[in-house]
Order: C-alpha cells, then sequence, then structure tokens
C-alpha cells in the first residue's frame, strides 16, 4: 500500500526531461529587503526541505532547532541565509514556514529564502557508466517500479527503475523519489548496517534507476548464534536510524523482507521509499477527514500502514504524544515494534506472528484485534508462555528461549512510550549469551 500524494507538477516532470524548473517563489517584503552586497555575499548556513508529509508547526519547530544550534555562526557571520526548499506539493507550506522563521532572524542573518528544489540531486557517477548492463534477473514488480539484479562491468548490482510508462497515473512520484535520494545521499551515508546508494541516472527509457550494491540472498539464521546476531545488527541499524531521526516506517520480515541476512552474517537495512524525518511525522500520511475526526480510530488511521504482519498497533490506533517538533501519532519506537515481530518470526517456527483468514483483504479491525490479543495475552502470561501461543521454539534451550522471550516483549509493548530504544535494548542479557 502506497500513501496518497497530490498530484505530479507539470514543472518537474519537464525538470526530469532536463529543463529548469521554472517556477518561482514569492517573496515576502521583509525577506527580500536585503542589501546588494548581501546577495552577492551570502551563503547558506542550513537548508530545511519541506515535505508534503508533517505540518507547517513542525517544520517551524525544526527550524527553530537548526537556528539555535547556529545562532552563535550566524553573529559572527552575519552574511548567511537559512534556505527553505520545498518539494513539489509543498511550496505554500514552505513559505509560511519563511515567513514565520524570518523574525527569530532579524540582526543575525540576511535572509530567509525560498528555492524549489532540483528535480534529483547530482549522481556520483554519470549515466554513461551504465550503458552496458548485462539483466539477469527480476527481483520485484509493481506498476510503477522494477527491481532487477544486473550484471555490470563483472559485479552483480541492484537496480532500482521507477516506471516512467506509469508514472503520469501515480500521485506525485517523483516527490517520492527526490526525498528517497536526499535521504540515501545526505541522512544515510555511511550509517551502520544501512544500504549504501551507489549513482542514480535515468535509462534509455526515461526511468529513474536508483543503483545499489547486490546484497545476495536473504536467509534467516535458525540457530543460536545466528539469530543472536541478526538482531544486534538489526537493532544497531535502527539505532543508527535513531540517532538521524529517521523513521523507517516499512520495517518487515517474511519472503520480502527490508533487512537482508547475507550469506555472510551481515545484515542491511533497505527500501527507505516510506521513510520520514522525525519533525515530519505529525500528519505524514494523514487523509484529511482525520484532521476533523479525531476521536476515531476509522478516520485516524493512516493512508499508508506499511505491512500487515509487522505495523505497530500506534499506526492504526493512534497513541498522541510529543516530540521535539509537535505532536505525534506514531514516532521511532514504530520500528521497535516491526522488529519483534520479525524477532519472534526468527524465534517460532511459524511463517507470520500475525495470522489473517482472506489475505488479500486485510482489515484495519483484523490487525486491531490481532494486536489486542497480543496484548491480553503479555498482561496475564510470562512472555515465554505468551509466544507459545503462536508456534513452538525452533531452538530447543530454555535458557535462550526465556532471554529472548523476554527482550520480544519489551519490543512488543502496545504502549510505544513503554518501548525501549534500541541502545537499551542492546544491553539486554540476550546479548551477552554467547560472551
Amino acid at each position: 500500500m502506497k500513501p496518497h500524494k497530490p498530484h505530479l507538477s507539470e514543472a518537474l516532470l519537464a525538470s526530469m526531461q532536463g529543463s529548469a524548473w521554472q517556477t518561482r517563489s514569492r517573496m515576502s517584503s521583509a525577506a527580500t529587503a536585503v542589501t546588494t552586497k548581501t546577495d552577492k555575499t551570502a551563503k547558506t548556513a542550513c537548508t530545511i526541505n519541506v515535505h508534503s508529509a508533517g505540518d507547517t508547526a513542525g517544520y517551524v519547530a525544526y527550524g527553530r532547532a537548526q537556528i539555535s544550534k547556529l545562532r552563535d555562526q550566524l553573529r559572527t557571520k552575519p552574511y548567511q541565509k537559512i534556505k527553505v526548499q520545498p518539494h513539489v506539493s509543498a511550496q505554500e507550506k514552505a513559505e509560511n514556514v519563511r515567513d514565520r522563521l524570518f523574525p527569530l532572524l532579524e540582526g543575525i542573518l540576511s535572509r530567509v529564502s525560498v528555492s524549489p528544489s532540483t528535480a534529483v540531486p547530482e549522481s556520483p557517477l554519470p549515466a554513461s557508466d551504465f550503458e552496458e548492463v548485462d539483466v539477469q534477473d527480476e527481483v520485484h514488480r509493481e506498476s510503477d517500479v522494477l527491481v532487477e539484479r544486473c550484471l555490470h562491468r563483472g559485479r552483480f548490482m541492484i537496480f532500482k527503475k521507477y516506471l516512467s510508462s506509469t508514472m503520469p497515473t501515480h500521485q506525485s512520484l517523483e516527490d517520492q523519489q527526490v526525498y528517497e535520494l536526499n535521504l540515501y545521499y545526505k541522512d544515510l551515508q555511511g550509517l551502520r548496517n544501512v544500504v549504501q546508494i551507489e549513482a542514480h541516472f535515468y535509462d534509455p527509457d526515461g526511468n529513474l534507476t536508483f543503483v545499489f550494491p547486490d546484497l545476495g540472498v536473504n536467509m534467516y539464521p535458525r540457530r543460536k548464534p545466528g539469530i543472536v546476531s541478526y538482531m544486534r545488527q538489526l537493532l544497531n541499524g535502527l539505532d543508527a536510524l535513531w540517532h538521524k531521526d529517521i523513521v523507517h516506517c516499512n520495517i518487515k520480515g517474511g519472503p520480502k523482507p527490508n533487512a537482508i541476512f547475507d550469506a555472510t552474517g551481515r545484515l542491511t537495512i533497505i527500501d527507505f521509499e516510506s521513510a520520514v524525518r522525525r519533525h515530519e511525522l505529525i500528519d505524514q500520511g494523514q487523509d484529511q477527514e482525520s484532521l476533523f475526526f479525531p476521536s476515531s480510530f476509522h478516520t485516524e488511521t493512516l493512508l499508508y500502514r506499511g505491512n500487515p504482519h509487522y505495523v505497530a498497533p500506534e499506526v492504526l490506533v493512534a497513541q498522541h504524544g510529543q516530540n521535539s517538533y509537535g505532536q505525534t501519532r506514531f514516532g521511532r519506537r514504530r520500528d521497535i515494534y516491526s522488529a519483534g515481530v520479525v524477532f519472534l518470526e526468527l524465534l517460532l517456527d511459524i511463517d507470520h506472528l500475525f495470522n489473517y483468514e482472506d489475505e488479500e483483504i486485510i482489515e484495519d479491525e483484523d490487525i486491531i484485534e490481532q494486536h489486542e490479543t497480543l496484548r491480553t495475552r503479555l498482561a496475564s502470561m510470562t512472555p515465554l508462555s505468551a509466544w507459545q501461543c503462536y508456534g513452538d521454539f525452533r531452538v530447543a534451550s530454555l535458557k535462550f528461549n526465556t532471554l529472548a522471550s523476554d527482550l520480544a516483549a519489551k519490543m512488543l509493548k502496545w504502549d510505544r512510550i513503554e518501548r525501549p530504544s534500541p541502545e537499551v535494548l542492546l544491553q539486554h542479557p540476550f546479548f551477552n549469551y554467547y560472551t
């Protein structure tokens, strides 16, 4: 399932064909009251990317936090600016953010500007480097995305193609591409246990293609050392995302996992198509009706839920909270819950922890019922007994299963605030089992 997004921008479609984006942002009189000297010498101290996800207040709060960090630098170097950069569908929101940030900077900064984002960031490698590619097999296909394993100069790689032939029928797909590429090139660079992008290019058919290393076939561990290693690396990856203020939003296992455990025993988190930055969580993916009827989970359910076998309870029944940037209905602990479900599917001889009668049509009420059943069992049983209601343990070791059960129970707390951070979970005795 994909989130509802606004329609494609003709301007951005033109930019994908090599034309410059012609959109010009409107500037307030306050924002444009700068000297010629400032225009010529001002440098960008900070860029705030404004996406359709998240409300204006969240972006303003994020901007305030960034400005606070830069305040001393801005005083000593006054000819600097804060750039508010809107994605395709967020021009008006970006201008509102700019107008609300500008009064905070009077006397220490030259200006706050709104300038449109480019269609895609610059690739480290040119498209000409990928002219000779031998497609080996198809990994995954949807109406708008094709993932292929390719042989390129003697090396296997993964090509993720956004299909230009179907893009006009999908809403703001380019906006998502810009967002995802910026995550890969900026936020995710160098993070442990997180996939690293190598390049992107347009192929002869106009498909925007992301290039990743081939991680091989996922291999779920079935023995104690492998299970310990898998979970340690998964939590290490989530810890790296946690400190970058990124929520993956679609951690999952099953036949098409978003964490690949390769033949060498290395785990890599992949597929950040659904990821969001933390200050964009305020209304991410919500329909407009939910803003007027907040008391009902039916109207407050996000339009993008993630995989029903792994989604956290608060995604369907909002658990309202607060972070540095405003009110939230879910946060980084959403990924902790999903990882806990994956963990139990390693421990138990089952395909899925949550099973549904009709896999083709899974209603929200069905998922909520599964969450409530799990919650009731954990409230009335020991974790070891609760998990045995779902299946038999694969490993015949009471000590191992007891420690693992306790860790899983902490990850699968119904109340999101009660779930520990990855850093805390990594201190659990389960990870000392072989030390």
